[in-house]
């Protein structure tokens, strides 16, 4: 997180604080990661390494493939709205199947640079 505007870092940081086990991440606004949580590895049993060849990727590598139109969707809402929209997914685990999460995706924006970031935060159905 290093290499991120301090206020959208400051922002992440809190989401992560607010929402301690769940899976927080952070997209650029053409949907690709930028932060991935440590909970990925607790969540859905990827490794660091994992975690960190993910950065970069399009948030489809870990969403089911049914579930990318619903999600590109719920993330334009996103960016288009100031307020937190209903991102449900299933997301692949490493050891095989999918998990499903309840979650929420919003924008944030970047006070200096003008960027746009989509922050989401999912925690298991079941941890509801």
């Amino acid at each position: 997180m290093a290499n991120l505007p301090r206020g959208i870092m400051e922002q992440v940081e809190e989401a992560i604080r607010a929402n301690a086990g769940a899976n927080v991440t952070l997209l650029d606004a053409w949907g690709h990661y930028v932060y991935l949580a440590e909970a990925i590895k607790s969540l859905f049993g990827y490794t660091e390494e994992d975690r960190q060849k993910a950065l970069g990727k399009h948030f489809t590598l870990f969403v089911r493939p049914s579930e990318v139109d619903h999600l590109e969707l719920a993330f334009q809402d996103a960016l288009l709205n100031d307020e937190s929209v209903l991102a449900p997914r299933d997301i692949r685990v490493k050891s095989g199947g999918y998990l499903r999460m309840s979650g929420c995706a919003r924008k944030i924006v970047d006070e200096q640079s003008g960027e746009i970031y989509v922050l989401t935060i999912g925690r298991p159905v079941e941890q509801r």
